[in-house]
């Protein structure tokens, strides 16, 4: 019982914690293609192991991203999102 009723409270303060954060900023509408299928072409392996990232450390950060805004390319996209408390 006692573990029951302590993962009810952390879940409980963690939900809370989602809470606040989704007050301070509002999640913005992302488009259709948001949730098409994701694959890492070559050249961004490359750069995602240049740069000290795994697929499933970007996977992690796209699930929280905060934002997005064209990019100078048509039809490309810079997704706004932090890694290890950095943006």
């Amino acid at each position: 019982m006692w573990v029951a009723r302590r993962m009810v409270s952390a879940t409980s303060r963690r939900r809370d914690r989602v809470l606040r954060s989704a007050h301070q900023k509002p999640m913005p509408t992302f488009p259709e293609w948001w949730n098409w299928d994701l694959s890492f072409t070559s050249h961004a392996e490359l750069r995602m192991q240049q740069r000290g990232v795994t697929e499933v450390e970007v996977r992690a950060m796209l699930e929280r991203a905060t934002g997005f805004e064209p990019n100078v390319v048509e039809g490309r996209f810079m997704i706004h999102v932090r890694h290890l408390q950095s943006p």
